[in-house]
């Protein structure tokens, strides 16, 4: 059960922004979960997500992530770029 578990969690971490890698996110997932003790047959069951970490983690470790604002922002100015080029051709 836990692979939809940490696949919906992934996704949720990618949709922050395209600039979001395999990468970033696994590392974000491994390093915010907290392990979870065994039951006596295992030393340990497995890590419990913590999802909202992980979230806080990428946005602190990637400066585009940070402040939402800036990707709009950014994806605003290509646009601006990308209209006053069009006009320039007419």
């Amino acid at each position: 059960m836990s692979t939809p578990i940490v696949a919906g969690a992934a996704a949720l971490l990618f949709s922050l922004g395209d600039d979001v890698k395999f990468t970033d996110v696994k590392e974000a997932l491994v390093k915010t979960a907290i392990p979870l003790p065994g039951n006596g047959v295992r030393k340990q069951i497995g890590n419990l997500l913590q999802v909202d970490k992980a979230m806080a983690y990428l946005q602190k470790n990637n400066p585009l992530l940070a402040d939402p604002c800036t990707r709009k922002i950014d994806s605003l100015e290509q646009e601006i770029e990308r209209l006053k080029k069009q006009l320039n051709q007419h």
